[in-house]
């Protein structure tokens, strides 16, 4: 009897069972095989179609103290060939082409198969810049998993490193002119990133300071639990585009989510992109640091010399006629480490300009002489003192002919024992010009600018 009931019940599972499935209806209109197939196809055909190629915001490891991100540009061809461009070749700008491939692998695998130096570079160990890690490099991948994929962006994340990389279509306005695009990234760059700032969101005030492309959040804020305040520090990396700059993750600060800060041309500040009343504000260099900096050149005409110190100069011009010649090219700039005032003189007789060997330079020390950094002294560098060429008026020109006349136009400038100027310009943040009035004499003005330009039109 036992027997019977247990085969009756093994008779009924298998029909209950053969029931079931039987009953199931496949949900896939295709096989697997042909599934990913048709995936793969279609990521391709995204890739390729994208006429003036893609923006690839290349990150390397995500972590908090890596270095920012690299504008990497980017045409897929149909031959599964990729022509590259990078913010990091552009001097001279050039592309290399190499061979990609897409694989199936739990998803999509976009991989830069064949060497690409403008690819490669981020992945390799042994590469190192400031702000890289030693034996590790900037960490960026070689393999990406697509998240996403359509026409308007393409969303991967590497896959040794896990970093999220975005790809968005070049802009129509920089079709056939990648070069236009990273050269306007390279001027965001200039224009918005200072040695610190001050970020007011809402009431409160965060200090933000740049390290290596990313942005170090300094603020303090309540601990409820202990019913105290602390501080907070948060780095977050970020990547310059031609809109602004754009943070890897956004600032989480109260109530407020920032995700960058909008470029807006000859700007004081800047707003995030999506709060107006968050704004990011630059504290810029001083005139003195600016009058000094390595990658300035002030050029000096005639017409930006006041009346007294015209005349001191005319006198030096006229010294320069008997030899027929007169100043051609006059600025204040760094030279192997020195920083001074450089002549260069035009032969009228020769119409041309004299041999660089014959030009005129004056090596000056520059001492700033208060916090705000608009007032500053200039006396001649003690190599300038020591030196007996220097005819107790600092010049090292090379014609001693030419030096006592010289002194006539040197000795605006600087002295032994210096001179005091205060310094003023139109725009702070990147002067087209600076003015130097002299502190004991305001009728003495020099101004000097960033444009190049003759010192006078020649005849």
């Amino acid at each position: 009897m036992k027997k019977i009931i247990f085969y009756a019940l093994a008779l009924l599972t298998t029909v209950t069972y053969t029931s079931c499935v039987s009953e199931v209806e496949d949900i896939f209109d295709d096989s697997s095989a042909n599934r990913i197939q048709t995936a793969l196809e279609n990521e391709r055909q995204i890739l390729t179609s994208a006429a003036n190629g893609w923006v690839m915001e290349f990150f390397g490891s995500p972590t908090e103290n890596s270095f920012g991100g690299v504008n990497l540009l980017m045409k897929f061809n149909a031959d599964s060939t990729v022509t590259v461009g990078s913010e990091k070749a552009t001097a001279p700008y050039r592309t290399v082409t190499s061979h990609f491939k897409l694989e199936q692998s739990a998803g999509t695998i976009l991989s830069f198969d064949e060497y690409n130096e403008l690819v490669h570079y981020f992945s390799d160990p042994s590469a190192l810049e400031e702000g890289w890690t030693p034996g590790y490099g900037f960490e960026g991948d070689l393999e990406f998993r697509i998240l996403s994929a359509s026409k308007d962006s393409i969303i991967l994340r590497g896959k040794k490193h896990g970093a999220r990389v975005v790809m968005t279509p070049v802009p129509d306005e920089y079709a056939n002119n990648w070069e236009g695009y990273l050269a306007k990234v390279k001027e965001v760059e200039e224009e918005m990133i200072f040695s610190s700032y001050k970020l007011y969101i809402g009431k409160d005030t965060v200090d933000v300071s740049p390290v290596n492309r990313s942005f170090v959040f300094s603020y303090q804020e309540m601990n409820e639990e202990t019913d105290s305040i602390e501080d907070k520090v948060k780095q977050i990396c970020y990547i310059v585009t031609p809109q602004g700059v754009k943070l890897y993750q956004d600032l989480e600060y109260g109530d407020y989510s920032i995700n960058g800060f909008k470029y807006i041309e000859n700007a004081e500040t800047y707003e995030a992109f999506q709060n107006s009343d968050v704004i990011l504000a630059p504290k810029f260099p001083s005139l003195a640091e600016q009058f000094t900096n390595k990658a300035n050149v002030w050029w000096i005409t005639r017409e930006n010399l006041s009346d007294p110190i015209k005349a001191e100069w005319d006198i030096a011009d006229k010294g320069m006629a008997a030899l027929n010649e007169t100043f051609r090219y006059v600025n204040l700039q760094t030279k192997s480490n020195h920083f001074g005032l450089y002549i260069r003189n035009y032969n009228t007789k020769k119409k041309a300009n004299v041999s660089s060997s014959d030009a005129g330079m004056v090596w000056f020390t520059v001492s700033s002489l208060n916090a705000d950094g608009n007032k500053i002294k200039i006396t001649f560098a003690d190599a300038c003192k020591k030196n007996t060429d220097c005819d107790d008026g600092g010049s090292f020109y090379l014609n001693p002919k030419k030096v006592k006349d010289f002194n006539h136009a040197v000795y605006t400038l600087g002295t032994k024992e210096g001179k005091i100027f205060n310094l003023t310009t139109d725009r702070q943040k990147k002067p087209s010009y600076i003015i130097l009035t002299e502190d004991a004499n305001p009728d003495n003005v020099i101004k000097v600018k960033v444009a190049s330009e003759d010192f006078r039109p020649l005849e």
